[in-house]
């Protein structure tokens, strides 16, 4: 005999039996427990978004400063107030961030002495962290920026604005051993006429070249570039001392005559009224101050000088003014330590550039022998150069509001005897 199951109870035992089978429940239950934290995550990863924006941005201005704190630097201005106000105009918020200026003091760009690092800390906006938590959060980035070399040039036009700042014309050659850089925003700042044939490593001009004529170009490195920054003046932190009281009075050497200049035990001598040499003068080593007047080399000059720096300066419109005429014989050199050094020729700042509506020029006319060894600075004054015979073992840096060369002309920076510095182009840089 069979026993036979009840109806209601088979049902029951089969939906008993399923149970494991079925996860619909288990799923569920799963999903409840775990939907707090994957709410969690999700409205988390808004807040992660929102960070790398901000650190995005923080990064920008801390960039930002870095490089304008190297460019005040470089300008002997004050790196940390200038990092400080960039930083702000590009977001970073001041108050409730930090920010820290200085030096590198370790990795890239320590030891450099254009170096400045900064860094930002800046708090984050915490919008569903708080719910997992979070009660603040911060992220802090940093940038560091030099002002880096890229260009070396010996002659330098200072004039910011008006053309033909360095001009070569003629017929004659034009040599240079270095590079010219022109700082006229002129669409003529740099102009090249004639048939000349010039001939320098390259060029860096704010403005533009006028070529005119049928001058012959050489550009022994790179060819010249225009839409340039400025190169900065490397001597304009210098100034001219006041003149002592006269120890001549528009001296005038004949022919037949030779006089040492002595600069006497304080190595410093005052020449009121110029000087003019048709004869022979050595300058014993120390600082001439030519207070007002003309110091002419005329032909058969024979001058001299070792460790010696002339300095022209004077008053109202009588300014001293230089002309090295055709046939004198002209061998100076700037002192190699001290104020002056490296400085053969220099000219007051405060010096007028024009006098009765007329441009006030000096000359460098080399067709004798002139050596000039070291740098040749008139910041306010046009510099004409006219050859410059004997040069070609010269040793000159040439700086003035304008340069104009003709005839046979050449600046020459070999430095066979001495380590002068050229006048240098710089770019500022991010370097981490």
């Amino acid at each position: 005999m069979s026993r036979r199951v009840p109806k209601n109870l088979a049902a029951l035992i089969r939906r008993i039996r399923s149970l494991p089978g079925d996860r619909q429940g288990s799923v569920a239950i799963m999903v409840g427990l775990a939907f707090p934290v994957l709410a969690g995550m999700g409205f988390l990863a808004v807040d992660v978004g929102a960070w790398y924006w901000e650190r995005r941005n923080l990064q920008t201005a801390a960039d930002a400063a870095a490089l304008s704190g190297a460019f005040a630097q470089f300008d002997g201005l004050d790196a940390e107030a200038a990092a400080t106000a960039d930083a702000a105009s590009n977001g970073f918020d001041s108050v409730n961030g930090t920010i820290t200026v200085g030096a590198p003091a370790s990795g890239t760009g320590a030891g450099d002495p254009g170096a400045v690092e900064v860094v930002l800390t800046q708090p984050l906006p915490l919008f569903y962290a708080q719910v997992m938590g979070e009660t603040d959060a911060s992220v802090t980035v940093s940038a560091r920026a030099t002002m880096a070399e890229v260009g070396e040039y010996c002659v330098l036009g200072l004039d910011r604005n008006n053309p033909n700042t360095v001009e070569v014309t003629g017929n004659g050659s034009m040599l240079m051993t270095c590079g010219v850089a022109v700082n006229s925003i002129s669409g003529s700042a740099l102009y090249l006429g004639g048939s000349a044939t010039i001939e320098a490593t390259t060029a860096s001009v704010t403005g533009g070249i006028e070529i005119n004529g049928s001058p012959t170009t050489t550009w022994t490195d790179s060819p010249p570039l225009t839409g340039r920054q400025p190169v900065k003046d490397p001597y304009e932190h210098l100034d001219a001392p006041p003149p002592g009281a006269c120890e001549t009075n528009n001296l005038k050497v004949a022919p037949s005559d030779s006089v040492v200049l002595d600069a006497g035990a304080d190595g410093t001598m005052t020449l009121c009224g110029g000087l003019d040499v048709k004869g022979t003068v050595d300058f014993t080593p120390g600082t001439y101050i030519f207070d007002g007047g003309e110091f002419s080399a005329n032909s058969g000059a024979v001058i001299t000088g070792d460790d010696v720096t002339l300095i022209f300066t004077g008053q109202g419109t009588d300014y001293a003014t230089v002309h090295i005429n055709g046939g004198a014989e002209v061998d100076l050199r700037a002192p190699t330590s001290g104020t002056w050094e490296d400085i053969v020729l220099f000219q007051d700042p405060d010096a007028p550039s024009t006098k009765n509506g007329s441009t006030i020029s000096n000359t460098l006319n080399g067709t004798g022998s002139l050596n000039l060894e070291g740098v040749v600075y008139f910041p306010s004054q046009k510099v004409n150069v006219v050859g410059t015979g004997d040069s070609t073992n010269g040793c000159m840096n040439l700086a003035a509001l304008q340069v104009s060369f003709s005839g046979n002309s050449a600046v020459v920076n070999t430095c066979p005897t001495r380590d002068l510095k050229k006048i240098s182009a710089y770019k500022v840089t991010l370097i981490q």
